[in-house]
């Protein structure tokens, strides 16, 4: 809306450009907090290092193919794919701060741990960590966490598929 202000005339140019730097700075400083926040809970520096060099990569990858037009051809399937991977991120990540709170009895873990799968995929294997950090695959997880990871994981589809009838139907009256 703030592009097509100020493509109109309406707003001028540097509302555009204040609020691309505000994004800037949050991103930046989200980048910040998480290598922060891996470095003092014991992770190698040269793993953070080797982390943000890959992401940087992979997102600078990406952001080239997305400007030079070659997602164009499956854009609707690659946002979609994206928004479901956040909805399993911010599942993980909601039900590790369950861990986090049963840890310091600030929530009761209800069963702990409610089944053991560590026998079949240990969440320290490779493939089991990458499944802890993309999907929140944990081996041992108490029963608040399972309960946390589906009531995000469920809350959060249910609002994108809200979010997307709300945005058809916009289009379709915009239209």
């Amino acid at each position: 809306r703030l592009g097509n202000s100020v493509k109109e005339g309406k707003k001028p140019l540097y509302a555009l450009m204040i609020v691309v730097l505000l994004s800037v700075i949050r991103e930046g400083a989200e980048i910040v907090l998480f290598s922060y926040s891996y470095y003092v809970s014991g992770v190698e520096f040269f793993q953070i290092v080797v982390g943000l060099l890959t992401g940087l990569f992979c997102g600078s990858l990406l952001g080239l193919a997305l400007y030079f037009g070659l997602l164009k051809a499956f854009g609707k399937y690659f946002f979609m794919v994206s928004s479901w991977l956040l909805i399993f991120f911010a599942s993980a990540t909601a039900t590790t701060g369950i861990r986090f709170w049963s840890d310091a009895q600030i929530v009761d873990p209800m069963i702990d741990p409610i089944f053991d799968a560590s026998q079949i995929l240990s969440q320290n294997s490779i493939f089991g960590k990458f499944l802890h950090l993309i999907f929140g695959y944990i081996d041992k997880p108490s029963l608040s966490q399972l309960i946390t990871y589906f009531v995000v994981l469920i809350g959060l589809a249910v609002g994108l598929k809200i979010a997307k009838k709300i945005l058809e139907n916009n289009l379709a009256a915009f239209l």
